[in-house]
């Protein structure tokens, strides 16, 4: 979403981690050794020159409270969302004479599939040769080559940066 939202000529990625917090429900027959939560401060440029700083966290497992919370803060103003769409609402809010002004507006959902379904049922009309908005080809090899290079991040500590366009695929197995 990211990607598609702020069209990047390259993506840093300054730093990242990685855990697997533990349950006392965890198997202890199989292996289990991907993370649960994972977090990363990014850097995106833009085609214009301009930067735009990311802190990026995610969880399927906490100890902590669960919550969700997408904001982009700029200088004039900030808008956030629910990232899975439990309310339709975006807020936007700014300043006004010292003093913070809110916008609601609604974001509806009109088609027959949740929005999180989206992905899948442009994929499927793609393959099926439909007008589709898939992301495939230059644009799923760079998400797929930003995700890397946030494991890869997180695993040396070494920053890592992604420029758009880049088709020198070197995938870790």
């Amino acid at each position: 979403m990211l990607n598609e939202l702020l069209a990047p000529s390259s993506v840093e990625v300054a730093a990242a981690w990685t855990s697997k917090p533990q349950t006392q429900i965890d198997p202890t027959d199989t292996v289990y050794d991907v993370e649960g939560h994972v977090g990363a401060m990014l850097n995106y440029r833009l085609k214009d020159g301009k930067t735009v700083w990311v802190h990026y966290e995610r969880a399927s497992c906490t100890h902590g409270e669960a919550y969700h919370h997408v904001e982009i803060e700029g200088t004039l103003g900030a808008v956030r969302w629910s990232p899975y769409f439990e309310s339709d609402e975006v807020v936007y809010t700014r300043d006004r004479n010292g003093e913070p002004e809110s916008a609601i507006t609604l974001a509806v959902n009109e088609s027959e599939f949740g929005f999180l379904d989206h992905p899948v049922a442009f994929f499927y009309r793609k393959v099926k040769g439909e007008t589709s908005q898939a992301v495939v080809n230059e644009q799923a090899l760079f998400n797929f080559l930003c995700l890397q290079a946030l494991y890869d991040c997180a695993e040396t500590g070494k920053p890592q940066r992604i420029e758009r366009g880049t088709r020198n695929v070197n995938v870790r197995i």
